[in-house]
C-alpha cells in the first residue's frame, strides 16, 4: 500500500510542479508553492525534497446583496467600473427573515447556483445577487424592475452576465450545464 501511496503522489506532485506559478521560499529551508487548478489553487509544501502536504485553496468570488431596485441600480453602476471583473446579476425573491425565499423556484436556482460559483466561478468573478421584492411588490406591474427599458425583466429567477447578451431565465437557472457555459462564455 505504501508504494501505491507513493506513486499517487509522485504523480501528484509530477503534475502540480508543471503548473506552479508560485514559490516561497522560508529560512529553515521549507518551499510553498502554488500552482492554479479548477475553482481555486494547490498548494504544496516541501522540504528537502519531501512533500508534506498538498492542499486545495478555492479561490474567492466576491459576493455582493442589493436590496431592491434603487440599491441594485446602485451596486450594478459601481461594481461594473471595476477593469477585469466579469460581474453575474441573479434577480431572486426577497427572503424573510428566516431566510427562506418567497418564490421557491429561486431557493432551488439558488443551491444549484450556488454549486456552480464553487465549481465554475474564477477569481475574476463577482456575484450580485438582487431581491426584487416580496411577492406582492413583484407582481405589481408597476415594479420598477419589469419598466426598466435595459432590464424588462418578466421572471425570476434570472442570471445575467452583465452588459453582454448572455442570460439564462427560469428552469434555465437550476441546470448545471446552463450555468457552467455561462461562467466559462467569453465576453460577447
Amino acid at each position: 500500500m505504501k508504494g501505491l501511496a507513493n506513486s499517487v503522489d509522485n504523480a501528484l506532485q509530477m503534475i502540480y510542479v508543471k503548473s506552479i506559478r508560485d514559490s516561497y521560499f522560508s529560512s529553515d529551508g521549507i518551499t510553498l508553492s502554488a500552482a492554479p487548478i479548477k475553482g481555486g489553487h494547490l498548494i504544496l509544501s516541501k522540504k528537502n525534497s519531501i512533500v508534506h502536504f498538498l492542499i486545495r485553496v478555492k479561490s474567492m468570488v466576491r459576493e455582493e446583496l442589493a436590496k431592491g431596485y434603487e440599491n441594485f441600480r446602485e451596486a450594478a453602476a459601481n461594481l461594473s467600473e471595476l477593469e477585469n471583473k466579469k460581474l453575474y446579476v441573479f434577480f431572486i425573491g426577497e427572503r424573510d427573515a428566516t431566510g427562506k425565499n418567497w418564490c421557491s423556484d429561486c431557493e432551488e436556482a439558488e443551491h444549484i447556483f450556488a454549486q456552480a460559483i464553487e465549481e465554475y466561478a474564477d477569481a475574476n468573478s463577482i456575484i450580485l445577487r438582487v431581491e426584487v421584492g416580496d411577492k406582492l411588490a413583484w407582481a405589481d406591474q408597476e415594479n420598477p424592475f419589469h419598466k426598466d427599458s435595459d432590464l424588462r425583466l418578466q421572471e425570476i429567477p434570472t442570471l445575467v452576465r452583465w452588459k453582454t447578451v448572455i442570460h439564462l431565465h427560469g428552469d434555465q437557472c437550476k441546470q448545471i450545464e446552463l450555468l457552467e457555459l455561462l461562467f466559462h462564455e467569453e465576453d460577447i
